[in-house]
């Protein structure tokens, strides 16, 4: 008879434990709708997203912490201006997923860290929310068309802040360029020592795909750009320096930045530079963007050009 009683508790406390994190987070969902949340900057764009989260996890998963957890997140973001991304170590993610993982949250601190989100609220808060239900969907792994969906989310975001971003620096370096034709023309008595001086701030990176030395045909068009600056400063040495992403072996990654390395001087002298090439192999110890080991990541795989 106790036994039966105690069953009869224990499942009464579990019933009440889940009721009342149903409730909170019903509240909170609740509390959060009463207040005129205009999407008009990054913390109300990220704000919203969380809420529509939380939704979705209480009334149609029934999932009452997930759903207690985002509706957090969106008071944070709405009411106190904070966020942060998941970290995957809080989460039970599988094996399969975990470099995937740490790859997107460190993309994610990097664009924190640089203040994107304030440049792009709209996208930066799709961004980071997608990256979150992509952990939460990876963790319970069996809603597999809605793990796609969150992390073709954030894919689409993270690429268009990324394109963004290297497009103002394109236009940066630009910027740069005419100020040098520009000094060039005032100085026409003067006009070589000013290519020669200026070029040197002129940097050219191309990219290669993963595990690969040769480029693919947008890339080839960067490098052309630089081929039309190298024959109009023959006099100047062209160092070339190849670098790799940390997927594979420190050995094996030297070889493959040599490697690039060379491709890039084979088809500079098949342009009929008259330039002096030199090429250096750092593999992996130079990183654009800064990985642990064993991490794709495309920035990382590339050379670097430029005029000495």
């Amino acid at each position: 008879m106790r036994s039966i009683i105690k069953q009869i508790l224990n499942y009464g406390l579990f019933f009440i434990f889940i009721f009342s994190i149903n409730s909170c987070a019903h509240f909170k969902i609740q509390e959060l709708n009463k207040k005129n949340n205009e999407p008009i900057n990054f913390y109300t764009f990220l704000g919203l997203e969380y809420l529509e989260f939380a939704k979705y996890e209480l009334y149609e998963m029934h999932d009452e912490i997930d759903a207690n957890h985002f509706a957090y997140k969106a008071a944070l973001a709405l009411n106190e201006k904070k966020f942060f991304a998941e970290d995957p170590k809080n989460w039970d993610i599988p094996k399969n997923y975990i470099e995937e993982a740490n790859s997107m949250y460190n993309r994610i601190n990097k664009l924190i860290n640089s203040k994107s989100f304030n440049k792009y609220p709209e996208e930066f808060s799709k961004m980071i929310a997608g990256y979150d239900c992509w952990i939460e969907q990876v963790e319970e792994n069996w809603q597999f068309d809605h793990i796609e969906l969150c992390l073709n989310k954030f894919n689409q975001n993270f690429i268009f802040i990324n394109e963004r971003l290297i497009s103002n620096k394109k236009k940066l370096e630009n910027n740069i360029e005419n100020k040098i034709k520009s000094t060039v023309e005032k100085n026409k008595n003067t006009y070589e020592d000013n290519i020669v001086e200026d070029t040197k701030v002129l940097r050219t990176i191309v990219f290669f795909e993963f595990d690969k030395f040769t480029l693919s045909s947008n890339q080839v068009i960067e490098l052309e750009k630089f081929v039309t600056i190298a024959n109009k400063n023959t006099n100047m040495r062209i160092i070339i320096e190849g670098h790799t992403d940390t997927m594979g072996s420190k050995s094996y990654n030297s070889k493959l930045s040599k490697n690039r390395a060379n491709f890039i001087k084979k088809y500079l002298m098949n342009r009929n530079l008259n330039n002096t090439i030199e090429i250096k192999a750092y593999g992996e110890t130079n990183l654009l963007v800064e990985t642990s080991d064993e991490i794709k990541e495309k920035q990382n795989r590339r050379a670097e050009l430029f005029f000495k």
